[in-house]
């Protein structure tokens, strides 16, 4: 993997605003970086993989009140058993109640497939427990299992590694979450963005190679997003408002 500063530097140096051999000063290197992490968290969602759509942990569940579980309505019937809980499908927001869970990474993710965490209200008031993802034979972070507890966590599936890499804004010293032979992707684009600020023309060059990598890294990170009817998002209905109470099951 690459380190943010390398990308940052050969950002510079593609538009020759700095020579051979030499490195950015700290200015540069911090209005480059700042550059490079809006460009990574820009592609997410649009240029590589799917939007990602919630998923309640655990799905709801008859606590004796109809104003813990959302998103029930008032006058829903309640399931006893929550379906799915612990199998989400890939590119979700997982929606943690604070109880104590285990969660199961899927089995078989697409190389850029994402995963995220938020906490939310729900049936575990005191928002205590400890929710455990399992990698479900893969990694995460490197480990079998994760112990998650920090409100908005991301990952994304790294298929040569077999890995879940965290998602969050580069230090110089980190290292980029995708492979290096899509380097230039994020070199063309940092050295688009420099380039007004400097006072200096993009190459053509450098922009038929940005629109080059974009069409590859959209077409290796495109998702085979399962339809809703797929048996893996089913989830249960109990809601007032339809004609008579129905459920998948």
């Amino acid at each position: 993997m690459t380190a943010a500063s390398e990308l940052v530097k050969a950002g510079f140096r593609e538009n020759n605003i700095i020579p051979v051999g030499k490195d950015p000063t700290t200015a540069e290197q911090t209005e480059g970086l700042g550059l490079l992490n809006r460009d990574l968290n820009s592609v997410y969602g649009f240029v590589v993989g799917e939007n990602l759509t919630d998923w309640p942990i655990p799905a709801v569940q008859r606590t004796g009140s109809v104003a813990a579980n959302p998103p029930l309505l008032p006058g829903s019937k309640q399931p006893l058993v929550s379906l799915n809980n612990s199998y989400p499908a890939a590119n979700v927001r997982l929606v943690w109640d604070g109880s104590t869970r285990t969660v199961y990474f899927p089995e078989s993710p697409e190389d850029g497939a994402r995963m995220a965490l938020v906490k939310a209200s729900g049936a575990a008031a005191s928002g205590t427990g400890t929710l455990t993802l399992d990698g479900n034979g893969r990694t995460i972070e490197g480990s079998n299992t994760y112990t998650a507890g920090v409100s908005g966590s991301k990952w994304m599936y790294r298929a040569d590694l077999a890995d879940w890499k965290a998602l969050a804004d580069l230090a110089l010293a980190d290292d980029c979450p995708f492979p290096p032979e899509l380097d230039d992707f994020w070199i063309c684009g940092l050295a688009i963005r420099l380039a007004p600020r400097y006072g200096k023309e993009v190459a053509s060059a450098t922009v038929a190679r940005f629109r080059h990598m974009k069409s590859e890294i959209q077409a290796r990170y495109w998702q085979n997003a399962p339809a809703t009817s797929g048996g893996e998002l089913l989830q249960p209905g109990y809601q007032s408002y339809a004609q008579g109470w129905f459920d998948l099951e």
